[in-house]
């Protein structure tokens, strides 16, 4: 049994990169506000933007843990609810590979694993920045056996 593992560290700017993308609106309105501001609520939107976009995907990134098991995948993740996913290998429906450009240098990808039981359009499981098996399996030297004719 292996331990439990964090993705890698470009998986901290996966998170970042979808929290900008999820509230990028909030932004543009703070920027759009900007000089009707007081200086405390200036000093409060920046904090409030910092804390959004960059501590809570460090938090998020710190709390998600994978492991691969003989018989599953155990997937442990959640900041204030912790969430426990135990997916047998037999109940893996899909499993979808996705190597972006900046993942490519570091033989990085994004896994989505789906089952039955997952809502529609969200996988069950998303592990951003997970090292590539680029481990083949070993190649048995092929062996030809030519019978021996006795001749006597």
């Amino acid at each position: 049994m292996t331990q439990p593992k964090h993705t890698h560290p470009l998986g901290y700017v996966q998170h970042t990169a979808k929290q900008l993308k999820d509230y990028w609106f909030l932004i543009l309105l703070a920027v759009w506000q900007w000089d009707h501001l007081t200086t405390t609520w200036r000093v409060v939107a920046v904090l409030a933007v910092v804390t959004w976009l960059l501590i809570w995907p460090l938090l998020k990134w710190l709390t998600l843990t994978y492991q691969l098991t003989a018989t599953a995948i155990v997937v442990n993740s959640g900041i204030f609810v912790r969430h426990h996913r135990h997916i047998p290998y037999s109940r893996l429906q899909t499993v979808q590979r996705k190597q972006w450009f900046y993942l490519r240098p570091f033989h990085l990808e994004t896994l989505q694993i789906e089952t039955a039981s997952h809502q529609d359009g969200e996988p069950e499981v998303q592990l951003p920045a997970v090292p590539l098996n680029r481990q083949r399996p070993r190649r048995q030297p092929i062996t030809t056996s030519v019978p021996c004719s006795s001749a006597t």
